[in-house]
């Protein structure tokens, strides 16, 4: 007990109300353990991360939120490595030492004294392991990203190609389109040698044909469900039967096809293309029969089948479209679409050429063009088509058109449509 005097501190029968009392009291006997309460933390910010935060961030299409927060946790399965290792390290530095001390048995008088100098700089030593171990970790995971990374690349652009050799016409040349018969006549001959498996072609994008030089105008597609609204922008390429027996399979991902007997492709996947070339399932379409007079030409909004070229589009257009457009456009392979084509004046599409059309499928990749499940696709959307419906699109917008028509001829020839 402490006095204001030394005799009443060292009166041992005199008690002051002054008196001074200490007493140690741990956190672990008030029933709190800073080692659990860190664990706790730590758990609790991670679950909320895994399981609020990121599910958070998907649905709000957030994936640069997305991607940071499986960076902090894998930012913290490093940190966390790194502590495991600090405190395995004494009983490394011991068996460090008796392994070597085991090889060198001549040295085993001073096992004593590297234990004592080994316990007497622990700290330093503690430090240098952290460093080591910290720049370690970074050389291994940096190698694994740039691995990582280069992987992607080759995988991105094997996607973007679509196969091994991919040879285009930059549209807006001079020349238009692609010497299709020379090069078929190459290609067989390389075939029958056995320098190349297969090949086919892609056309150009229905926009790209409508909006050359030679085409004059200024045309545009849209698509969307037959109530017609909402609408997005689309981009109409045509390929060959035999499209998928040549390109990377593996990159060939559809989401939902049509209920419909597919053919299979060499990889034992089902022939998406192969049914665009088919009528099965596809509904007649007679614009001409009308017996109640209840279709009427309304502006530029509904089009009745000019009856100077009744061999074009009897049936319904069939197309494969990104799964990215189901929820912006309600589409999917039960529910019939419409597309148009038509003039396009400060960003807005006139349809003059209106199309009923049947999803045969939806993919979310699709080798050689950009196919997403995501839903900002919708932007840049791309639909695949025949090679024969294309080609009866461009012939029908243009012989509307009799002035762009014959120049597009002229220009033309009876050059093919094909791109690569």
């Amino acid at each position: 007990a402490l006095s204001r005097t030394l005799r009443d501190a060292l009166d041992l029968y005199h008690h002051v109300i002054s008196e001074l009392s200490v007493k140690m009291i741990k956190l672990e006997e008030m029933g709190l353990s800073l080692t659990q309460t860190i664990i706790a933390i730590t758990l609790i910010s991670c679950g909320f991360l895994a399981f609020y935060v990121a599910p958070f961030a998907m649905i709000n299409d957030n994936l640069q939120l997305f991607f940071a927060i499986f960076q902090i946790i894998l930012m913290c399965m490093i940190l966390g490595m790194v502590i495991l290792s600090q405190i395995a390290s004494p009983y490394l530095q011991k068996m460090y030492l008796w392994i070597m001390l085991l090889v060198g048995f001549k040295d085993r008088k001073l096992h004593n004294i590297v234990r004592t100098n080994l316990k007497g700089h622990q700290g330093r030593n503690s430090k240098t392991a952290l460093m080591f171990t910290i720049s370690l970790a970074f050389i291994v995971f940096s190698g694994t990203t740039i691995s990582l990374i280069g992987n992607l690349i080759i995988s991105s652009v094997q996607m973007m190609m679509g196969s091994d050799f991919r040879v285009w016409q930059v549209p807006g040349s001079d020349m238009y389109g692609l010497r299709e018969d020379q090069l078929r006549a190459y290609l067989d001959i390389q075939v029958l040698n056995g320098h190349v498996e297969d090949y086919t072609f892609i056309s150009w994008s229905l926009n790209d044909i409508l909006n050359n030089d030679a085409a004059l105008s200024s045309a545009a597609t849209k698509i969307g469900p037959l109530c017609r609204s909402p609408t997005a922008g689309i981009d109409i390429y045509g390929v060959e039967n035999n499209y998928l027996d040549v390109v990377y399979n593996k990159y060939y991902i559809p989401e939902e096809l049509e209920e419909f007997d597919f053919d299979k492709t060499s990889s034992g996947k089902k022939d998406v293309v192969g049914a665009l070339y088919s009528d099965e399932g596809v509904d007649s379409i007679d614009s001409t029969f009308d017996p109640s007079k209840l279709i009427q030409q309304q502006g530029s909004y509904t089009r009745i089948k000019n009856e100077s070229y009744p061999e074009i589009y009897s049936k319904e257009l069939k197309i494969i479209i990104p799964e990215g457009l189901r929820k912006p456009l309600s589409l999917d392979t039960d529910t019939k679409a419409f597309m148009c084509v038509g003039p396009r004046v400060n960003w807005t599409v006139y349809c003059n050429n209106i199309y009923k059309a049947k999803i045969r499928g939806m993919l979310s990749k699709f080798p050689g063009f950009f196919f997403s499940s995501y839903q900002q696709v919708k932007f840049f959307a791309t639909g695949v088509v025949s090679m024969n419906q294309l080609q009866d699109m461009t012939q029908e917008y243009l012989k509307e058109h009799e002035k762009i028509w014959l120049e597009y001829n002229n220009t033309l020839g009876r050059q093919n449509y094909s791109n690569d």
